[in-house]
């Protein structure tokens, strides 16, 4: 950066002309001069200071908004996954709804079919206490017939 050297025997001069004792005026010069460190920056120094600055953050901002540009990408992206998911978990429920029912069905025909195994044992049971009177009757005919 190129500075302005600064004068403090010329400040003390211009000090002393303008009414300070001398001690004042060397005081004054040396306090100005080691706060400013001997020194000052130039108008065109401070100009390409601030260029410089700007130019900088000019490139992180640029860096923010690619960063921002990804994060949003990414968002929708997740967003995107999101709404996919939940459609999914809903046709699941379906699924699970009409699975559900047929189960509920199948449980029914298999109640019907239960009333109906219960209709033939039934049946059954009454061929047979049939068929065993039957073969009491022939029994007892056959014993009075061999009489």
């Amino acid at each position: 950066m190129s500075t302005v050297a600064f004068d403090t025997l010329k400040l003390a001069e211009r000090l002393q002309g303008a009414g300070f004792t001398r001690k004042q005026a060397v005081g004054a010069s040396e306090g100005l001069a080691e706060a400013l460190g001997e020194s000052y920056p130039t108008k065109d120094a401070v100009i390409d200071a601030v260029a410089t600055l700007g130019r900088s953050v000019d490139r992180r901002f640029t860096k923010l908004e690619d960063k921002v540009d990804r994060l949003e990408t990414t968002l929708d992206q997740h967003g995107q996954m999101l709404t996919d998911h939940g459609q999914m978990l809903a046709q699941h429920g379906q699924m699970l709804a009409q699975h559900g029912q047929m189960l509920t069905d199948h449980g029914q025909v298999l109640a019907q079919h239960g009333q109906v195994l219960e209709g033939i044992q039934t049946m059954l049971t009454k061929i047979l206490d049939g068929q065993a009177v039957l073969l009491q009757n022939d029994m007892e005919l056959r014993r009075r017939l061999d009489k």
